[in-house]
């Protein structure tokens, strides 16, 4: 059978208005079960409640031998007999295969029994959930999502640019949702939101520094390209320049799902850079020189402010700090001791 026991399965909403059940198919073995439990786990889910949703459901797959096409009579348990057992889209991944038809609403994800780590199995498997929310105009970014008091900022950049340095740096109350991949969608009214997104590389290391909660959005008010140097500075970039970069930021957090036929990857291109020119349009974006020792969120918090968005307390905060450096430039350190 087909069916997903609400008892085994999670909920996942996006603020696009994306509702997916995230759960085993009914009657898998408990080793599948485990498997969607850690799986949601790393996502930050809780237990789906009320009528099911379109959903990801998990079963097995006998056996990998690269070879896709009858995966239908494979999978286990056996698929629902009201389902033709042609005309399914099936694309392989590592040690997974996600298998979709037209006439069915969800997507069912084999688990072959592999060696692949299973980061790399569950990245592959959120990618129905990625894909769909480009298709409502949403762009998965590879950058770092912080909050302070509900304003949200991406800071994103190539590997080694900084995310992870910068996240463990910000000083409360500023906040760490993510510090590897965000999923910025649209909400009901139309502005820009992102949710945070699992770094895979941690739950593969098995160094998680902060936990994922996928189903709590932030709103995304500034984007933030790193760059490393001696000074800390802001610099805006331009509308087709912004565009650039925030492309190149979401195919970069494309690129590890990247086993798409030849043949779909312009128009996945094309998407991408469409998805980008719409958030360049409505975010304003900027290169953020950061040094190792300066207060580089200052640098944030100014911007955000000139926006006409300030970030809450940001001005007071600033103020204490003025002070205690003016303390510390006589010689007496804020709390009163010799500096």
């Amino acid at each position: 059978m087909s069916e997903t026991s609400n008892n085994h399965a999670y909920s996942l909403v996006l603020s696009s208005g994306s509702v997916w059940d995230i759960g085993p198919c009914e009657g898998t073995d408990a080793g599948v079960r485990a498997w969607v439990d850690e799986f949601a786990s790393y996502l930050g889910l809780e237990r789906a409640a009320g009528d099911p949703a379109r959903g990801i459901r998990f079963g097995r797959v006998l056996d990998d031998n690269g070879r896709f096409g009858d995966t239908y009579s494979s999978f286990v348990p056996p698929l629902d007999g009201t389902f033709p057992a042609h005309g399914w889209q099936v694309r392989g991944c590592a040690g997974a295969v996600l298998m979709r038809h037209p006439t069915s609403r969800d997507v069912f994800c084999g688990l072959y029994r592999t060696r692949a780590p299973i980061a790399d199995q569950m990245r592959h498997a959120l990618s129905p959930v990625i894909e769909e929310a480009m298709a409502r105009g949403g762009l998965p970014i590879h950058g770092a999502l912080a909050e302070k008091h509900g304003i949200g900022v991406i800071l994103a950049g190539r590997s080694g640019a900084g995310k992870t340095t910068c996240c463990r740096r910000l000083p409360p109350p500023w906040r760490v949702l993510g510090d590897d991949l965000a999923l910025v969608v649209r909400d009901a009214t139309g502005n820009f939101v992102a949710h945070p997104l699992p770094t895979w590389s941690a739950v593969k290391s098995g160094e998680i520094r902060w936990s994922c909660r996928v189903n709590q959005a932030v709103s995304l008010r500034a984007l933030f390209i790193l760059e490393q140097a001696a000074q800390d500075r802001v610099e805006p970039l331009a509308g087709a320049k912004s565009t650039v970069m925030i492309a190149a930021a979401g195919g970069e957090a494309l690129a590890p799902l990247n086993y798409l036929p030849i043949r779909q990857v312009s128009p996945v291109r094309k998407c991408i850079f469409d998805r980008a020119a719409n958030l360049a349009a409505a975010i304003p974006a900027y290169r953020l020189h950061i040094s190792l020792g300066g207060c580089f969120w200052e640098k944030i918090e100014e911007v955000v402010e000139e926006a006409g968005c300030e970030v809450p307390g940001a001005r007071i905060l600033r103020e204490e700090r003025w002070k205690n450096a003016a303390a510390v430039a006589s010689g007496i350190s804020g709390n009163g001791r010799i500096a």
